[in-house]
C-alpha cells in the first residue's frame, strides 16, 4: 500500500466514522443505551462483562505491547536481528493506547453512567476523570489494534475472523454494562484498525534500517 492510497483511504473511513458517529451522538446513543442496559443490571451476563473489561483493559494491553517490544528491542541490542513480529505487534498496541488516551482527555466526554446518574451528556473537554474519558473507547481501540494487529501478523483468515469476532464481543461487553456509548465503540475500532495500518506501514519504510531476523 502506498502513502497516497493509505492517506486516502483513512480519510474516507475518517469521514464515513465521523458521520456514523454524530447521527448516533445527535439521535441514536441514549436511546440505545437505554434499550440495552437495563436489562442486564445485576444479571451474571454483567458480571462476565465485568471481567471481560478487567482482562481486556487498555493497561493490560499496554503491558503486553511494552512486552513485546521490550523483546524486540533485546533481541535486536544482543543478536542484533529484528523479531518482526513481536516488533510491529508490540508497535500497533502502543499506538493505538496513545492515539486514544490523548483523544480520552482533550474530548472528555461524559460515560453513560454520568447521564443515568446527572443527567450529564456530551463533552466536558480536558480532562482525565474516568466518567469524563468515553470516547473513544479504550477497550474497544486497544481490542482492535492487539487482535487485528496479530491477525495481520499470523496471516491466517480464519483466525483472522475469530480474532475479529473476539474484538466485537469485547465491544458489545462494553455496551452491556453502560461504560460507553455505541458511537464510542465505533470510533474506538476504527482508530485501533487505522493505528494497525499506519504503523506497519511506518515500520515497513523504517526495516530497511534495522538488521534482519
Amino acid at each position: 500500500m502506498t502513502l497516497k492510497s493509505l492517506t486516502r483511504n483513512t480519510l474516507i473511513g475518517l469521514i464515513i466514522v465521523l458521520l456514523i458517529y454524530a447521527l448516533f451522538y445527535m439521535e441514536l446513543d441514549i436511546p440505545l443505551m437505554y434499550f440495552i442496559y437495563p436489562p442486564f443490571v445485576g444479571t451474571i451476563l454483567a458480571e462476565v462483562c465485568v471481567i471481560i473489561r478487567a482482562v481486556f483493559s487498555p493497561s493490560i494491553w499496554l503491558i503486553i505491547g511494552l512486552i513485546a517490544l521490550g523483546y524486540a528491542g533485546w533481541q535486536i541490542k544482543s543478536k542484533k536481528s529484528c523479531p518482526a513480529f513481536a516488533l510491529y505487534w508490540g508497535a500497533d498496541i502502543l499506538v493505538a493506547f496513545i492515539v486514544t488516551t490523548m483523544l480520552k482527555i482533550v474530548l472528555a466526554r461524559y460515560r453513560p453512567i454520568e447521564l443515568i446518574n446527572a443527567n450529564l451528556y456530551g463533552f466536558h473537554f480536558f480532562s482525565m476523570t474516568h466518567n469524563f474519558n468515553s470516547t473513544p473507547s479504550g477497550h474497544a481501540t486497544l481490542a482492535f489494534a492487539g487482535l487485528f494487529g496479530l491477525g495481520r501478523r499470523l496471516k491466517n483468515h480464519f483466525i483472522m475472523m475469530v480474532l475479529i469476532l473476539i474484538a466485537i464481543l469485547i465491544c458489545v461487553s462494553r455496551l452491556l454494562i453502560a461504560d460507553h456509548y455505541i458511537s464510542d465503540i465505533i470510533l474506538g475500532a476504527y482508530i485501533g484498525v487505522t493505528c494497525v495500518y499506519w504503523t506497519d506501514f511506518i515500520l515497513d519504510h523504517c526495516k530497511k534500517c534495522l538488521p534482519s531476523e
